[in-house]
């Protein structure tokens, strides 16, 4: 289960870097914190679609995975993959 408050000022601090410094380390990588924390997510959500390891509605799927929203989720999830967490839980 993802932890939905996780962001880069808890990151930063763990990491014991400043968040320009996480920042500026993502952008060497030409992304940003946020991004690719969300692609995490999203990914981590459509392979446990995939495996079946989820329960049986999108919105237990989005919390389980840190979406507050589910209808935010569906559609960060159809951005992604191009298809709705809905249709791969039939």
């Amino acid at each position: 289960m993802f932890e939905p408050l996780l962001g880069r000022d808890r990151v930063a601090e763990e990491l014991g870097v400043s968040v320009r410094t996480l920042a500026r380390a993502f952008a060497m990588r030409g992304t940003t914190f946020e991004r690719s924390l969300w692609n995490c997510r999203l990914e981590a959500a459509h392979e446990a679609l995939l495996s079946g390891r989820v329960g049986t509605s999108v919105t237990d799927v989005a919390v389980r995975h840190g979406f507050s929203d589910s209808s935010h989720f569906t559609r960060r999830f159809k951005a992604r993959f191009g298809a709705t967490p809905g249709s791969l839980l039939n």
